[in-house]
């Protein structure tokens, strides 16, 4: 008897323990999420990851490897940022491609948000995972293009990894300083060389690798040649990185005459090539160039070596080659019939000039945003038949427009969106709530570029001014009657909104 009961005592020992499971709701997210687009799905993944609904270790390192493999297969390799001014605005295709992009829904974000996931759970996992994400190469920019390759996760990312991912032993044979070396010999383009300068003036080193790696950047900046816009895009926030990283130098007793030679010689030979126009004027980019060289270089990173064989760089003697054309996108309600449209709306929201300046004397909302017509006056029939004829009015837009179809996509959803902020809780609001959702639910940007078909989609969540009790109504049309990326959007909004 005693045998047996000891038989049953070691079963029960060595029984595998069952992994807890999430809860049903998590689960069905989990099973259907891969229908969605590959860089939305991961996205979804993640964000049940980040959010804490995955109970099981075991699990969520499946889930890490799954969406690190799905982020592969996400339409953007990059985030991109604007590599001019105008193309910060999101009233513009670059604008909202680059908002699109910032919750790291390209293949470098998602893949940091993974490591980043992994290092919580398994520090060598999410190290083998770093070491797998590749940067670039980088296809020359033209001087048409408004975008530029962002690339400051990844080094950010390397902070972590390089503090966090290694044992003590590893540390001392400094490891993790190897995987720095490999990030700094890897830097090919400006966009690369600002963070990792950003990263060697933040992270800890002994002097004499820092001094080591300095010298491999400076040989790097030196011999640097790129295409025009490559230089202009973010040349002035790179010097002031290049500056901040002079005086950390300064600071630790590292000579910074490297990285001054460096940087003229960077300088010159750019100047002196091929221009982009806006980078070439002196009333758009070509100001803060001016400033990159006269208050960055000459004031700044030069002045302070003291270093009398690096002569100063004059700004009005570095004469462009030539210069080529400026970037080719458009700006969005300028011309044509979305100007007429977009007049239309703001007399909808903010009615008469007399109105909207007797409402601007109160000063804005508690939102920030401007004061528009009260509800009241959005409540007569008067302003609903108003609304109406907009409604027809975008309708035959819709027919009938001239602007690419990107571009219209994404003005159609500015006003759809826009109306639902101030049309009142009714009929006409799920009305038009309706025929918006069918149109995002037709359109073929959901495949075509997921992220900024996704902005859109997150906005029918936010609704201005709805009560919890009407976010919820319009979070339950939209599982109803969205797409199915719509529905697993949706029901995430749900749940964390009842979390």
């Amino acid at each position: 008897m005693r045998t047996l009961s000891l038989l049953v005592i070691l079963t029960v020992v060595a029984a595998p323990e069952e992994r807890p499971k999430p809860s049903p709701e998590i689960q069905v997210l989990l099973d259907t999420a891969p229908a969605a687009p590959p860089e939305l799905a991961a996205d979804i993944l993640l964000r049940l990851l980040e959010n804490g609904r995955i109970p099981s270790k075991a699990q969520r390192l499946e889930i890490i490897e799954r969406a690190f493999e799905m982020a592969g297969q996400a339409k953007f390799p990059y985030l991109q940022s604007a590599a001019v001014e105008r193309a910060r605005h999101t009233d513009s295709g670059p604008g909202i491609r680059y908002v699109a992009l910032v919750p790291g829904l390209s293949t470098l974000g998602l893949r940091c948000r993974v490591v980043r996931a992994a290092l919580v759970i398994d520090r060598a996992r999410a190290l083998a995972l770093f070491q797998q994400i590749n940067i670039g190469p980088f296809p020359p920019l033209s001087c048409d293009d408004a975008l530029a390759p962002a690339l400051t996760e990844y080094y950010e990312l390397l902070r972590e990894v390089a503090s966090n991912a290694y044992s003590p032993e590893d540390r001392k044979k400094e490891r993790h300083i190897e995987l720095i070396e490999t990030a700094v010999r890897g830097a090919t383009i400006p966009r690369q060389l600002e963070p990792v300068a950003k990263f060697l003036a933040g992270f800890p080193l002994p002097a004499d690798r820092k001094a080591e790696l300095i010298g491999m950047y400076a040989t790097a900046l030196k011999r640097m040649s790129v295409d025009p816009r490559s230089f202009g895009a973010g040349a002035f926030d790179f010097g002031q990185a290049i500056l901040g990283l002079s005086k950390n130098l300064q600071a630790e007793g590292i000579s910074t005459i490297p990285l001054a030679d460096a940087f003229r010689t960077y300088l010159a030979r750019h100047l002196q090539g091929v221009l982009c126009a806006e980078t070439a004027n002196p009333k758009q980019d070509g100001v803060r160039i001016r400033r990159l060289v006269e208050t960055v270089f000459d004031d700044g990173l030069l002045a302070a070596t003291a270093a009398t064989e690096i002569p100063p760089l004059k700004f009005d003697e570095m004469k462009p080659a030539s210069v080529s054309g400026p970037a080719k996108f458009s700006d969005f309600w300028q011309t044509g019939r979305s100007r007429e449209i977009m007049a239309q709306y703001k007399a909808l929201r903010f009615g008469t000039k007399e109105q909207q300046e007797e409402y601007n004397q109160r000063g804005r909302r508690e939102d920030g945003m401007m004061r528009f017509l009260p509800e009241e006056l959005r409540r007569t029939p008067e302003w609903e038949a108003q609304a109406r004829q907009f409604l027809d009015e975008l309708d035959h837009w819709s027919k009938n427009h001239d602007e690419p179809e990107v571009d219209f996509f994404h003005q159609m959803c500015f006003q759809y969106a826009a109306l639902l902020d101030i049309i009142p809780a009714g009929p006409l609001h799920e009305n038009v709530f309706r025929t918006y959702l069918s149109f995002l639910k037709t359109s073929p940007m959901e495949r075509e570029s997921p992220p900024e078909w996704l902005i859109h989609v997150k906005r029918l969540f936010t609704v201005t001014d709805a009560t919890p009790e009407h976010q919820e109504r319009l979070r339950a049309e939209v599982r109803a009657n969205g797409s199915l990326t719509m529905s697993l959007y949706a029901e995430l909004a749900r749940l964390e909104a009842k979390r």
